[in-house]
């Protein structure tokens, strides 16, 4: 027997079959969409294999070292499982392999910098699992790589831009934890640390005007998303203001959301929010604060309050609540032509001593 197809079954037993692993000269097993929930270890001893297709069922299971005995694997295909721990090192030995589906798993750690040893790779999709840390940049020797899906993660720093990732688009890395780059791939521009600060600042733009849409569930972008994208995966204008108002905090107080400071159920609205009405100056960034001869510190703080105010508003928990880009753009230019006013008052008075 050279190919066994078993599909959309809704198999009986929740199990593979042992004697499947005895089954040597099989060289394409498709078991997808069955209710099974584990596999006999014997299955990842079918060297001469070159198709296998358990996604869609519900195994339990983290992927054993013995994955990498599929030496003649070229499409491995294990999404829509449970299948949970992290993505062994041996997968990396698999050479022929051209197609690797593990997208909607529990997987968790790191995207391993061998996987950039599988030179055949076309497609790999890790999508919708838990990953994080760092996108290795030995992925940018993939030559033949034509489509990589690594959304709906944690995954932070500089996405590569060399080779395949030249071509890669906005959806190949979206929802993630804090992705920098290149400006065409909707996240921000890299700093010193290539750390983004604002990595889905901008996901509205995704959609039609006025649009919102409902994605799958995912886990949000810690301090910079909008809660209703972290618990129902609602994108609109009205997140991309939250976003907005978390940049604007940001920018006025010299702290991230992410900064050791927050927490213990701290975070960074609920610090701005308490120091608003009787300590603002505690938690404005200090450079502001310096009176360089026509600023005076009280303008500077009374416009500072206001912007904060207005971040704070951006911020609210209920999308209604928050007030939409036209108005935000409105209210800061009123504050700012305010700030303009009262420092060319201070100019004369300056100039009159």
């Amino acid at each position: 027997m050279s190919e066994l197809h078993i599909t959309e079954n809704k198999l009986i037993s929740e199990e593979v079959p042992t004697c499947f692993g005895n089954l040597t000269s099989l060289r394409k097993l498709y078991l997808n969409s069955n209710k099974l929930n584990k596999v006999p270890s014997s299955l990842w001893s079918l060297r001469d294999i070159l198709e296998v297709n358990l996604s869609d069922n519900a195994l339990t299971l983290s992927l054993p070292i013995e994955i990498g005995n599929l030496k003649a694997v070229t499409f491995l295909d294990l999404s829509k499982n449970m299948i949970s721990g992290s993505i062994p090192g041996a997968i990396s030995g698999l050479q022929n392999l051209q197609i690797l589906n593990l997208s909607q798993n529990k997987l968790v750690g790191g995207i391993l910098d061998s996987l950039g040893s599988l030179i055949s790779l076309t497609d790999l999709d890790l999508s919708q699992n838990n990953l994080f840390g760092l996108i290795p940049r030995s992925l940018e020797s993939l030559h033949y790589l034509e489509f990589i899906n690594l959304s709906h993660n944690s995954l932070e720093g500089e996405i590569p831009s060399g080779g395949p990732f030249k071509n890669f688009t906005a959806q190949s890395f979206m929802f993630n934890k804090a992705l920098c780059g290149n400006a065409r791939l909707q996240v921000p521009a890299c700093n010193e640390d290539m750390v983004g600060h604002v990595s889905d600042f901008g996901i509205a733009k995704l959609l039609g005007k006025g649009q919102s849409k409902e994605y799958t569930k995912t886990m949000a972008t810690v301090g910079y998303i909008a809660p209703e994208f972290g618990s129902k995966g609602i994108i609109s204008t009205k997140g991309d203001a939250y976003s907005f108002g978390i940049m604007l905090m940001e920018t006025f107080t010299r702290k991230k959301p992410t900064d050791d400071l927050f927490v213990a159920g701290l975070s960074m609205k609920g610090w701005i929010s308490e120091s608003l009405s009787h300590a603002i100056d505690r938690v404005v960034d200090s450079n502001l604060l310096q009176d360089e001869g026509h600023h005076h510190v009280d303008d500077i703080i009374a416009s500072t309050s206001s912007i904060l105010k207005l971040a704070l508003n951006c911020c609210e928990d209920l999308p209604e609540e928050r007030m939409n880009m036209k108005d935000i753009a409105a209210s800061l230019n009123k504050v700012k032509a305010k700030f303009l006013k009262a420092n060319d008052k201070d100019v004369v008075r300056f100039c009159r001593k």
